[in-house]
């Protein structure tokens, strides 16, 4: 019976250092996934667009007529967005967003489960730090989780590559000395 509630104390413990923000994070992806298939079928309003302008000072731009299928995210005042379309114009990039609700929900979810868990409560002199709550503070949120991006390298093809423009190189690119340098006296 020790041993069950000592294994069950230590799952909640590992769950609330760093299990909620993996539970959190797999959330917030899937709410992203499933907006973008929504939007590739087209299952949204044109009506709920939000459209976001954006000055570009870039030369040499292109300016087009219709808007574009664009997938990309923004977070702006704190609500996420989820790009369905753009279109650049003269100098200015107009986005077309529909915000992620699910998406907001699980933050909102997720920053009152972290102060939940913390016992982090507002207090009159909130713009205060103490050593307690800066050590708090680190203590949550030094695990964060970035997605990471692998890239394959075709180490053979890159080998061989190097092994033919070495291959191609003259052989007296490289000058001898005729003899011995002169000794500094």
């Amino acid at each position: 019976m020790k041993k069950i509630s000592a294994i069950l104390l230590l799952a909640v413990l590992l769950f609330n250092l760093a299990g909620y923000r993996l539970l959190f994070s797999y959330l917030d992806n899937k709410a992203v996934a499933d907006m973008v298939q929504q939007l590739d079928r087209n299952h949204y309003s044109k009506h709920g667009l939000i459209e976001i302008k954006i000055a570009m000072h870039l030369p040499y731009t292109i300016n087009s007529s219709v808007f574009d299928r664009y997938d990309a995210s923004i977070k702006l005042n704190g609500i996420s967005y989820n790009c369905v379309e753009r279109k650049i114009t003269n100098d200015t990039l107009v986005l077309h967003c529909l915000p992620n609700n699910r998406q907001n929900a699980y933050r909102n979810a997720e920053n009152e489960y972290a102060k939940n868990i913390n016992d982090l409560q507002p207090t009159p002199n909130s713009h205060k730090n103490t050593n307690a709550s800066l050590l708090i503070k680190g203590l949550v949120f030094v695990y964060n989780m970035q997605p990471i991006q692998w890239q394959v390298c075709n180490f053979a093809g890159v080998l061989r590559t190097y092994q033919n423009i070495t291959a191609k190189m003259p052989a007296d690119v490289f000058s001898h000395t005729p003899g011995q340098p002169p000794e500094i006296v």
